[in-house]
């Protein structure tokens, strides 16, 4: 059964669209790489030799672990200890991949190491989608009904069997390796003519990206959001968009548990041509003034300065002339209104794409300030204003006001007061979610920590 989804536009405001791509993603799982290597993984002793070229892995610490980090790689051909002693100098391990021993390497004492006798195959060129040797990042052509369907975010490590003799340890002995996502959706030619950007909030693993067999983009792991501009190859109304991703986990990005897959949310946005950037708004609040000090029932209070600046891109050929203005409305938790305005007409900048406007909200109320016991935030709207009245684009930035200070003798000080930070280093992942957590359990745990008395998350 083939599962396509005809996607649901919410339209936000006249100009921007936004629609979701969690569900009913087609699934496969290409290989499982082990970590802790087979005895014949190596067989090429390369012993008091140092190899040019490598790289340092930074989280080996003995000759079994340096090895472990090597084997786990897909590209890593030789690893390299260095003993201490010797003249190779401190331990550390060293791995990567070299085109010749005779030509790449010369004798020193101090290291131990070894050299696959064949090299991993070259990678798909990432630039090009061969269905001949990839089929699998092809469009609706190929046949992905036999797939396994689920909704991202989604781990494929943590779904793995422990094997403490072939498992990799940095991720608790489970393999790892690489898969194949397919997302097959539709598009509703109302948007045919605006912008689409793809945005992916997370994925583990190295990556490529194709849309409609088309070629997108490549990365290294990232916990960071990916955004790619995709207006060029989506098809419309009847016609199937297919969404391919490839996630290769196998090269570890650290000593800790990664996972590895589509770990966070996906979506596309349709915007015109003359929007607000990207994480343009930009909403800094600083205490001006005394503060009334906190008590049991209320937060701490004073005035706040907030000098917000808006950065608009415009995309047109010709962004002369042009016209807009920026409204703004600041709600507090409540949702009632705290004050709202207008900045005055503006022109685009016709030097770049990016014009930044300052946004003077004006002498502001006093407001409730952030503190551990009462987290007081605030929601500044702000919209794109064409020059008919027509909002064509807007953003929600949620935002708090608080004062931080640091002493030598004190220590740290929030809204006036001698706070100890009491926190605990907690990484992303959870048992059976892998680093897939869901909001909900995300929740549980903070409410978790704040029971035995932590204030902060690392």
């Amino acid at each position: 059964m083939k599962v396509v989804v005809f996607l649901a536009l919410l339209r936000l405001i006249s100009g921007k669209v936004l629609s979701g791509l969690n569900q009913d993603w087609r699934f496969s799982l290409v290989d499982a790489v082990t970590g802790n290597c087979q005895d014949d993984a190596f067989p090429i002793d390369v012993n008091d030799t140092q190899c040019n070229g490598l790289s340092a892995a930074l989280y080996a610490f003995d000759a079994e672990s340096c090895r472990d980090a090597c084997c786990s790689s897909l590209t890593c051909a030789v690893w390299q200890w260095c003993t201490g002693d010797g003249d190779c100098g401190e331990e550390a391990c060293w791995v990567g991949d070299i085109e010749d021993l005779s030509d790449d390497c010369q004798s020193q004492k101090g290291w131990v190491g070894q050299y696959r006798d064949e090299l991993p195959p070259e990678p798909q060129p990432a630039d090009n989608c061969n269905e001949e040797v990839m089929p699998e990042c092809g469009g609706s052509n190929f046949n992905d009904t036999s797939w396994r369907i689920l909704d991202v975010p989604h781990d494929f490590v943590v779904e793995g069997i422990v094997d403490q003799e072939k498992g990799d340890t940095s991720h608790g002995y489970l393999p790892v390796g690489s898969a194949w996502y397919r997302k097959h959706f539709k598009v509703s030619s109302d948007v045919k003519s605006e912008l689409a950007y793809l945005q992916f909030e997370g994925i583990m693993g190295a990556v490529e990206i194709y849309l409609n067999g088309k070629f997108v983009a490549s990365k290294a792991a990232t916990y960071t959001p990916l955004r790619y501009e995709i207006s060029d190859l989506l098809v419309f109304a009847d016609a199937e968009n297919v969404l391919a991703v490839h996630v290769d986990g196998s090269d570890n990005d650290a000593w800790w548990y990664d996972g590895a897959g589509v770990y966070r949310t996906v979506s596309i946005e349709f915007l015109q041509r003359v929007h607000l950037a990207n994480y343009g708004v930009y909403v800094p609040a600083l205490v001006d003034g005394d503060i009334a000090p906190e008590t049991d029932e209320a937060p701490a209070t004073a005035k706040c300065q907030i000098p917000a600046s808006v950065e608009i891109e415009c995309l047109e050929d010709d962004c002369s002339g042009l016209e807009y203005t920026l409204a703004f409305e600041l709600t507090g938790a409540d949702e009632k209104v705290v004050m709202s305005g207008n900045v005055d007409a503006f022109s685009l900048s016709t030097d770049n794409a990016v014009t930044t406007v300052s946004m003077d909200l004006g002498d502001l109320p006093t407001m409730n300030l952030w503190s551990i016991a009462h987290p007081s935030l605030y929601k500044l709207k702000t919209s794109l204003v064409d020059s008919n009245g027509g909002v064509i684009d807007e953003s929600t930035v949620n935002f708090g006001c608080r004062k931080t200070a640091w002493s030598a003798d004190e220590g740290f000080f929030l809204n006036d007061v001698a706070t100890k930070i009491l926190g605990v280093a907690n990484h992303q992942d959870l048992p059976g979610f892998g680093t897939a957590v869901p909001d909900s359990v995300q929740k549980h745990r903070v409410e978790a920590m704040q029971a035995f008395g932590s204030n902060a998350w690392r």
